[in-house]
């Protein structure tokens, strides 16, 4: 009979142990056949033997009379619950009960209504069990409590109570419950079909595995069904031996083998079976691992070897044998994609053909499938075919028998193109992270410059003022001529970052781009040393779109740049100019060119290269390998964002210590380009008329308003823009113009011309 977990508060229960029925029966028999006997001026009619054995016997005993009143009670009334046995000699049990002893129950209510029911109705009361808890130094318990009225003899209509102590019984219960359900729990979350089986060959627990290999209900196995129901009949007398002889200790009992089982459906499954004893009990465990798919695989290789041989001749795979770390066999595609053929491999180990540094893998996976351990697939692999090309293999391998000795056969895949399709995204998506980045430098950059470009508008403008209103020939005038220039160069600068950032609103119209590159090297030939020759090859005379200023700036920072790369040492600059066309994709630095007609722009140098891992930072805003005070860094990423804006592309050719080479392609278009004239000079317009100068800078207030005063004007200046609009409406005839800026904090300049 299966033992349950032993439940709090009172439960019933038929489980006693041997010793408690001996005991509770001798205590029954004697205080019956005594009381049977007594008068009631009588104690006992027992010897003083009899009341000793009672007296100390390991069950509480309470004798109560007619009126339940306590009669008598033994010693393990004050082990069991800490009262005086002689303090309630004649007291009424159930107020008793009610005082003394229900606390101690855990749940008193149910304890204390089930025995005055048997009180009331002088009945027998089943065995039912009672948890005594600790208190007061007394320890906690478990009680087997059993009532029955005294039918005969003068305390007829009283009742004779039992307690036995049963604390050790339930402990063990409770630990056996306890070892189930860790066993249960091992049971459900092995992954693999497990059965606890008894002497008698009957399956006593079984987990979910075990269900969906057999097709029972798990209700349907425990306890009910026999391990030889899943066997095959040729295979069950040899199970039932080894189940016999390991009971009975033999040696040489196998614990794992195979056999074949028979599920609810008659379907049958090969098993490897391992089977183990229970310490200390004649039951044992076993675990069945489903190898039918494995022995299948097994007997159709030994059975199609020939066919699998043939179908490989036609395969795209490469498909290889090697047993002993020799190629035993391959077929045609092998030595069509590697150029080694049977003769060449033969005696040599698969290894030599490996790249060095996949070698180590190779042999470790090898191994694992000798061993017949599984070995994650597939896993890729380099190999050198005969003439010296690395080609990638994916490789799926599996262990088989070849001319009864095992052997390793593998299926490679070659995958060169596709690793090389990934590692081309992978560049991709580099370039892509590389332009979303200068993108964003450029957006800061911008806000920079435009903040920049106002403080340095002030310092132009009260340095200019500064020079008007100073006599020639003074020494402080050369000094402000100085910081006038450096300002001017500072704007030329801000005009970098803002043709970097976007900032700034240039405009693209048809340009035939010869006659601006021209101008620009005129520029140039002053500025760079004498050491570098200058060699042109102006073969084209393509119209792009694109502003002349940003022209100038792409082939002024791109020679600057070659200057650079050759300083102190005696070298070649070369310009050219041709027209191209571009029939497929073209990967350029950050993005890809359409196919197209584009003017090609080429500046190449004899410098001292640029190290490869460099190549791909030399755009980024302020990188430069220059030292300190030598550079800006912003020269190339502002030929980077004029030619992104111009919807071309620059490519970049490095080789150390022999130059560098800078290709743009900015796209050609059909249009007519517009002849420019040239214009005259505007002198500085003077006059009296009323002006109404606004903006938020309070520096450019100042300078704005002190020029056009020095010009002859009637100015009036503010920085808010709501002070403007408040002093025009007040008199709007009082200006003849309005000079505003056009970006304001609390309303811009737009705003404010609408108002």
């Amino acid at each position: 009979m299966k033992k349950s977990q032993p439940r709090h508060g009172v439960n019933t229960s038929h489980n006693q142990d041997l010793q408690g029925q001996i005991f509770e029966t001798i205590a029954h028999h004697m205080l019956t056949d005594t009381l049977k006997n007594t008068r009631p001026d009588e104690q006992f009619g027992f010897s003083p033997l009899g009341l000793e054995i009672l007296d100390n016997i390991h069950v509480a005993l309470f004798v109560l009379d007619p009126r339940f009143q306590v009669f008598w009670a033994n010693k393990a009334v004050e082990e069991f619950f800490g009262i005086s046995r002689h303090q309630v000699i004649g007291k009424d049990k159930r107020r008793l009960i009610e005082e003394k002893i229900m606390h101690f129950f855990e749940d008193p209510e149910a304890f204390g209504n089930k025995l005055i029911s048997a009180y009331q109705n002088n009945t027998y009361m089943e065995h039912f069990r009672c948890h005594v808890l600790p208190s007061n130094g007394r320890k906690e318990r478990w009680l087997l409590y059993r009532s029955c009225p005294i039918e005969q003899g003068p305390l007829q209509g009283g009742r004779i109570e039992h307690y036995y102590d049963i604390t050790e019984q339930v402990a063990a219960e409770r630990s056996f419950f306890e070892e189930t359900e860790r066993l249960r729990s091992l049971f459900e979350h092995t992954g693999t079909a497990i059965v606890l089986m008894e002497e008698d060959t009957t399956i006593s627990m079984a987990n979910s595995e075990f269900e969906r290999l057999s097709g029972y209900a798990r209700e349907e196995i425990e306890g009910k069904m026999s391990w030889t129901r899943f066997v095959v009949p040729e295979d069950l007398e040899r199970l039932k031996r080894y189940h016999s002889e390991r009971r009975e200790k033999e040696r040489d009992v196998p614990e794992e083998y195979e056999f074949r089982f028979i599920n609810k459906n008659g379907e049958i499954r090969h098993i490897l079976n391992r089977v183990g004893m229970i310490p200390g009990t004649k039951k044992s465990v076993a675990s069945l691992l489903d190898i039918t798919q494995r022995k299948e695989t097994e007997k159709a290789l030994r059975e199609a070897e020939e066919k699998y041989r043939t179908l490989s001749e036609f395969a795209e795979a490469c498909i290889v044998m090697i047993q002993d770390g020799e190629t035993v066999y391959r077929n045609p595609y092998y030595e069509e994609l590697l150029g080694y053929t049977l003769e060449d491999t033969k005696g040599k180990s698969f290894l030599e053909i490996v790249a060095p540094e996949y070698r180590q893998l190779v042999k470790e996976k090898h191994e694992k499938r000798l061993r017949g351990e599984s070995a994650s697939i597939p896993y890729e692999v380099e190999v050198i075919s005969r003439s010296g090309k690395r080609i990638t293999l994916e490789v799926r391998s599996t262990l088989v028998s070849y001319r009864g000795r095992p052997a390793v056969m593998a299926v490679m895949d070659n995958i060169t193109e596709r690793k090389l399709a990934e590692a081309e995204k992978e560049r991709m998506q580099a370039q892509l992270r590389q332009a979303q980045k200068m993108e964003a430098i450029g957006t800061l950059a911008g806000g920079i410059a435009h903040d920049f470009n106002n403080i340095l508008a002030a310092i132009v403008g009260y340095v200019e003022l500064a020079l008007c209103d100073m006599p020639e020939g003074l020494p402080a005038r050369k000094n402000l001529k100085e910081a006038l220039d450096s300002a001017l160069r500072a704007r030329d600068l801000i005009k970098q970052i803002l043709a970097f950032s976007r900032g700034t609103e240039q405009e693209r119209r048809p340009l035939r781009i010869q006659p601006v590159i021209k101008e620009a090297l005129k520029m140039l030939r002053a500025s760079l040393p004498k050491t570098i020759e200058i060699r042109e090859h102006m073969n084209s005379d393509g119209v792009i779109l694109a502003d002349p200023i940003q022209i100038h700036q792409i082939l002024i920072n791109l020679c600057t740049n070659a200057a650079h790369a050759m300083e102190g040492q005696v070298g070649v600059l070369e310009v050219g100019l041709q027209d191209t066309s571009i029939e497929r994709p073209l990967h350029v630095h950050g993005r890809e060119l359409k196919p197209g007609n584009y003017v090609q722009l080429r500046v190449k140098d004899t410098g001292h290269g640029i190290p490869p891992e460099l190549v791909d930072r030399i755009f980024d805003p302020y990188f430069t390998t220059k030292g300190t005070g030598e550079g800006t860094g912003l020269g190339l990423a502002v030929v980077h964002g004029i030619v992104k804006a111009c919807d071309g592309g620059i490519a970049v050719a490095s080789q150390i210590g022999k130059g560098s080479v800078f290709d743009v392609y900015l796209p050609r278009v059909v249009q007519e380009v517009e002849t420019e004239h040239p214009q005259e000079e505007t002198p500085f317009l003077s006059g009296h008329e009323r002006i109404l100068f606004v903006d938020d800078e309070p520096s450019l207030v100042e300078i704005g308003g002190k020029i056009l005063s020095a010009l002859g004007y009637q100015v009036s200046t503010t920085t808010s823009p709501f002070e403007a609009l408040e002093l025009f409406r007040s008199k709007p005839l009082d200006f003849d113009l309005v000079i505003m800026d056009k970006i304001m904090p609390g309303m811009p300049g737009e705003k404010l011309a609408q108002e």
